[in-house]
């Protein structure tokens, strides 16, 4: 099979129909309104300790004008912020020599994607040769986002694979957004995604691994709770929909119910409630379309499976889970509630908290420090160094320590 596939085909976000010059007026207004503003709203609050100050001064500063951005900006405007070709990524010191074999577009129809890489950055193979092989499901409430906004974060996974002796795709899907498609689009989306690697691309369900970020996250759940319910059904191609190896998930939002802002002492996050609960509504809208009951059960998967299909995490759920979040954000209790719900029905899954990150924090770092982090050779890897994507570098970490002992379990036998 071979993976590119250049040619025009399914768009699943068409470029929004809003001016430039309108996109600017809102980067305008909210730089020389909202900005000042909330400086100095900040300020005072910092200054006469209107709340406990525990989250460092800087830190705070960037989450609350992060927060305030996704109240004030439109959709629109974080959607044209994002550069979806990666030109930035694939002309840089670190990677433009390899730039043939990394950040591959194909476009099938019904489905739209990149080949981060397959293989190695320095060497491609098929994807069927791979010793596992990621599909990647990015984050953005549902609204925005895209592949390319992470990109040196899965190019640098792909760097520790590599160092690890793995041949190792990563496949990551761009998927429609709200309120243009609304739920469960996506989720058809991600099974196309599932279908494609296993059918087109010849990768067995047992060397697949699915990894989502914040809505991505709750996509990829949805996903397995949707190859569990084709499981049930006769007529679905089994090999099709089988769970995957692995199911490995940063900052998930797994309950989009709308919920009330926090209090101030815990409004610590970069993430708005206000804006959570706009962007909600958007997914699952309240009409009156067909089974429209049934989608919005996936509204939920803090606690339980979807009631309407009887089933329990461990039916939905792969043999190896693996979870992070921040201990500052906004999700936490909802993690741990759909952890411990799924510790309760026999999953595997463990949770791994940082102490003093916001919600997707590794994405965060990528924001934050590519620009020193692209301007590094590949071969540059000190210790310390300020640059480090130490959330992506985690996460590529317990992937590893996972399917490797997967691996092994399956290798050894009985006594």
């Amino acid at each position: 099979m071979n993976i590119h596939t250049h040619k025009i085909g399914f768009v699943p976000n068409p470029s929004p129909n809003d001016s430039v010059v309108l996109r600017f007026t809102h980067y305008l207004r909210f730089l020389l309104f909202f900005v000042p503003l909330e400086i100095v709203i900040f300020s005072v609050r910092r200054l006469f300790g209107v709340r406990s100050n525990r989250v460092p001064l800087l830190a705070d500063l960037v989450r609350t004008l992060g927060r305030r951005a996704s109240d004030k900006l439109p959709i629109s405007a974080f959607r044209a912020i994002l550069d979806p070709t990666g030109r930035k990524v694939l002309a840089s010191r670190r990677y433009s020599r390899h730039r043939a074999n990394i950040y591959d577009p194909i476009c099938h129809p019904g489905l739209a994607g990149y080949w981060i890489s397959c293989g190695s950055i320095v060497e491609k193979c098929q994807p069927r040769d791979c010793d596992f092989v990621i599909l990647i499901i990015h984050g953005g409430g549902y609204v925005s986002g895209h592949p390319a906004a992470l990109l040196p974060g899965y190019l640098r996974m792909s760097e520790i694979f590599s160092k690890h002796g793995l041949k190792v795709g990563l496949f990551a899907l761009e998927y429609s957004f709200a309120p243009l498609c609304v739920f469960p689009t996506q989720v058809n989306q991600a099974r196309a995604a599932y279908d494609y690697l296993i059918t087109d691309c010849g990768v067995g369900s047992e060397k697949l691994i699915v990894m989502g970020e914040s809505a991505g996250g709750h996509l990829a759940i949805s996903l397995m709770v949707s190859l569990a319910a084709a499981r049930q059904n006769p007529y679905e191609m089994p090999q099709t929909c089988q769970p995957p190896a692995g199911l490995f998930l940063i900052s998930p939002w797994v309950n989009m119910t709308e919920k009330k802002e926090p209090e101030l002492e815990e409004d610590t996050d970069v993430l708005s409630q206000c804006a959570l609960n706009e962007w909600s509504r958007l997914v699952f809208p309240n009409d009156d379309v067909p089974r429209a009951e049934v989608t919005h059960s996936y509204r939920d998967l803090s606690s339980a499976v979807p009631e309407h299909l009887g089933l329990s995490w461990k039916q939905v759920l792969p043999k190896s889970c693996w979870v992070c979040a921040g201990s500052d954000e906004l999700f936490l209790n909802d993690i741990q509630s759909f952890i411990d719900h799924a510790q309760g029905a026999g999953v595997s899954i463990e949770l791994e908290v940082a102490a003093g990150k916001a919600h997707a924090w590794p994405a965060l770092e990528i924001l934050l420090k590519q620009s020193r982090f692209l301007l590094k050779p590949m071969n540059d890897d000190r210790k310390e160094d300020s640059s480090t994507l130490s959330g992506f570098e985690l996460v590529a970490t317990r992937i590893i320590e996972r399917i490797a002992s997967a691996m092994q379990q399956t290798t050894v036998p009985e006594v």
